[in-house]
């Protein structure tokens, strides 16, 4: 618990630096927002593979899509609080400005590598969803702006698992 804490205050500081470019770090920007969904995909490699969704009431919803153990699934709960700072999170990476998958900018991704997973994160509220899709095989962008934009989506990616407690449920697959 102490660790997620930890990994979860590193992550919101990693995403506070990024500030300048993105909208105010407020719940407004996804008024009733009820869930926050992160999916991870396979790689070449041993990447883990699930789907993580965290509601507002605190439930937390693991599915384990990795090939040794595909369809495992965890439940557990967090307090509405952490729930409420993945919004604030949310707010403070830009990810309403981020375009719907991230590959297709060549300001944010100027060359891919082949075989890297993709990690996909998802805003439910009642205003509709938002979807941005991160994939991790981009080589990091030239322009300092752009890193920002692409390190404060990884920093959130990274807030939701902390939040979540993702690592107690992770497997890596088989060699």
């Amino acid at each position: 618990m102490h660790a997620s804490r930890s990994c979860l205050l590193l992550a919101c500081a990693a995403l506070g630096a990024c500030r300048g470019s993105a909208p105010p770090p407020t719940e407004t920007a996804y008024p009733g927002a009820d869930s926050i969904v992160l999916e991870r995909t396979r790689c070449f490699g041993s990447c883990p593979a699930y789907r993580l969704g965290v509601s507002a009431a605190g439930d937390v919803a693991f599915t384990s899509r990795g090939p040794e153990d595909e369809g495992r699934t965890h439940r557990a709960r967090v307090p509405p609080e952490a729930f409420r700072s993945l919004v604030t999170a949310v707010a403070r990476s830009g990810f309403i400005a981020l375009p719907d998958t991230v590959a297709a900018d060549p300001a944010l991704c100027p060359l891919q590598r082949t075989d890297s997973p993709t990690a996909t994160v998802t805003v439910f509220a009642r205003s509709g969803s938002r979807q941005v899709v991160d994939y991790q095989g981009c080589a990091p962008p030239a322009d300092p702006a752009a890193a920002r934009r692409v390190a404060a989506l990884r920093g959130l990616e990274a807030a939701i698992d902390s939040v979540a407690g993702s690592e107690r449920w992770v497997r890596p697959a088989p060699r």
